[in-house]
């Protein structure tokens, strides 16, 4: 539309420009006042020289006009030219606002799924901290149970291994006790000897008493040992168990870490690759829709140039003449 616009105007001032000069033709030719005659003077020398400068006035003054004419159209080429300059700028501001928006876009849906995998493992790791707490500690229970049944069933061992023990001091001191007893209450003795019996009694039951806490210390300290070595070995036990826990935690947390990883990854190629052909289809768009405008004022700007340079040819032409 603007092209053949222009060329309906173009050839609008040529039309006018012939018709202006031939105007001025038909003016010099009708009304110039005749040449006085004078003697000397050859007519027909007067007559053609009066020509030729009509002549070159004529072509001064069309060159004048192409002169104004390609400024006009030089002018408007520039004018054109920034239009075009300014619609593409406006283009490339407009996709680089869309690119913008849309890489937030999908940054912040690629955020959200990442948020939602951290908090998928905190949740696991939570799960996976109770499980750690909740087996160790049934483990410790198990050993402490164990421990004490042992610590029992040993104290009662010891026990009746201590009153075997009492049993038989009885049965080896019983006969001397035995005898004494009988001379203090048969036999008619003196009072020192009662005496000396009553002690020998006495020094026999005190003798059965230190070996019996003798025994009895023995029996503690036996016991004692046997306690801290199970501790020990129930200690040990403890420790390697919540090692191999430990492990079996730590590895179901890494499995868990690297599966999200993996997942995030996936989901990150897969927007990234929905990103750019969101991006190119918006792109394709907006120049598609832009093209025809585009075309025109390109059309515009080649016809301008084609018509500055076929002036500038014959204003050339006119001025070597």
């Amino acid at each position: 539309m603007l092209k053949w616009f222009f060329k309906m105007i173009v050839s609008l001032i040529l039309l006018v420009v012939v018709a202006g000069i031939c105007f001025i033709f038909l003016v010099y030719s009708g009304t110039a006042s005749p040449a006085p005659e004078f003697a000397d003077i050859n007519p027909v020398f007067i007559s053609g020289f009066s020509h030729q400068q009509r002549e070159q006035e004529e072509k001064q003054e069309l060159i004048g006009f192409k002169r104004s004419l390609l400024e006009n159209n030089l002018d408007w080429l520039e004018k054109e030219r920034e239009i075009l300059s300014n619609k593409e700028e406006e283009i490339e501001e407009y996709l680089k606002k869309e690119l913008t928006k849309t890489r937030d876009r999908y940054q912040n849906k690629i955020d959200e799924y990442s948020n939602k995998l951290q908090e998928e493992y905190r949740l696991c790791l939570e799960k996976k901290e109770q499980e750690y707490l909740e087996r160790a500690l049934a483990r410790k229970e198990l050993y402490e149970s164990q421990i004490e049944g042992f610590i029992q069933k040993l104290e009662e061992d010891k026990i009746r291994e201590l009153e075997e023990y009492s049993r038989e001091l009885a049965q080896n001191y019983y006969p001397e006790q035995l005898n004494l007893s009988l001379k203090l209450k048969t036999l008619d003795l003196s009072d020192e000897e009662k005496e000396y019996y009553q002690k020998e009694l006495l020094k026999i039951e005190e003798s059965k008493e230190m070996e019996l806490k003798k025994k009895e210390r023995e029996l503690q300290e036996e016991a004692a040992e046997k306690i801290f070595e199970l501790q020990e070995e129930y200690n040990e036990k403890y420790l390697e168990f919540q090692q191999e826990l430990e492990k079996e935690i730590k590895a179901a947390l890494d499995k868990e870490r690297q599966e999200n990883e993996q997942q995030l990854q996936e989901y990150i190629n897969t927007q990234q690759q929905a990103l750019q052909e969101e991006v190119l289809n918006k792109e394709q768009e907006m120049r598609e829709n832009n093209r025809g405008e585009l075309e025109i004022l390109e059309g515009v700007i080649n016809d301008l140039r084609r018509d500055s340079y076929q002036m500038q040819s014959e204003i050339a032409v006119l001025e070597k003449e």
